[in-house]
């Protein structure tokens, strides 16, 4: 790894010292594909300085200047699903047409401020899938105006098939990194846009499809692309241990829900022989992991509690 370029990197995020060089440091040092070893150097860092960092892949790799407005750029962002590989694949295997797309982003321009537009990706995608996406691939692919994201990156890290992050890739213009697209943002990220957005996809693709499999669900929440990993993570353990404890009291069989044996997986154990009746192993995580989050949430009641 170039030091120099980490150290630029470091001061900006645990130092607290606003440097632009950082964003052109970080982007060098994805391009010399050091994502491994700059997953060692952040294990102990803090949730602020997490938070700093998320905010550098986000401004690094999520953002380019608007090639129609250069007094604009183009941030893409995702709308999160959650649910089992073997379902998501299905709704993923085909794109969204074209015309559908256009019609979408025409349907919510009342929603936007100005004369703000966004651009819905062609088909829903791992959130692993943005890591290492270079943004030359997706200008050449907004240039072209064709399907987006119909394969996947490089070195896109596996997750556990039993519960999976995805998201529709939106691309959204904006007046400068900083800058809101919606004020009345709830503290848990849901949008009047996300919830708009939630359920057209839902009826895109359910006219593909048919009926969307039990355990997809549609999240009306719209973040920065390389944010969805942490926070889609987050909300997928949650919705598989959920119908777990859902399950079993329904079958009044009390369970019990550890992280473990590793950080970042989860066993569920039979509450009377103490036996292992499920478990979800641990998905590498870039740069945080939301498991032990996910299983407080559950604990304490729910996003509602």
């Amino acid at each position: 790894m170039n030091l120099q370029l980490w150290r630029i990197v470091e001061r900006f995020c645990r130092g607290q010292v606003f440097d632009p060089a950082a964003f052109g440091a970080f982007a060098q040092l994805v391009e010399e594909n050091q994502e491994d070893a700059m997953r060692k150097k952040i294990r102990a860092w803090s949730d602020q300085e997490l938070e700093q960092f998320s905010f550098l892949i986000s401004g690094t790799l999520d953002t380019i200047d608007n090639p129609q407005n250069p007094n604009g750029v183009l941030q893409c962002q995702g709308l999160y699903i959650t649910g089992s590989e073997a379902s998501l694949l299905r709704l993923g295997s085909h794109e969204i047409p074209k015309e559908v797309r256009l019609a979408l982003a025409k349907s919510f321009s009342d929603l936007l401020p100005g004369q703000a537009r966004i651009i819905i990706g062609s088909r829903i995608v791992p959130v692993t899938w943005v890591h290492g996406f270079a943004w030359n691939q997706w200008r050449a692919a907004l240039a072209r105006d064709s399907a987006m994201f119909s394969h996947p990156c490089k070195g896109q890290p596996k997750q556990a098939p039993e519960s999976q992050g995805w998201m529709l890739p939106v691309f959204v213009e904006k007046g400068h990194l900083m800058a809101d697209l919606e004020a009345s943002v709830s503290e848990a990220g849901v949008s009047t846009l996300g919830r708009e957005l939630t359920t057209a996809l839902a009826r895109v693709l359910e006219k593909i499809h048919g009926p969307l499999p039990s355990d997809v669900s549609i999240h009306p929440i719209l973040a920065a692309a390389h944010c969805c990993w942490s926070n889609a993570k987050v909300i997928a353990v949650y919705q598989w241990a959920k119908a777990i404890q859902t399950s079993s009291q329904a079958a009044r069989k009390p369970i019990l829900l550890e992280e473990g044996p590793r950080r970042g997986s989860v066993r569920v154990r039979d509450a009377r022989t103490k036996r292992v009746i499920a478990a979800l192993r641990a998905d590498a995580s870039f740069p945080v992991d939301g498991t032990r989050m996910a299983l407080k949430l559950l604990i304490d009641g729910g996003p509602g509690a």
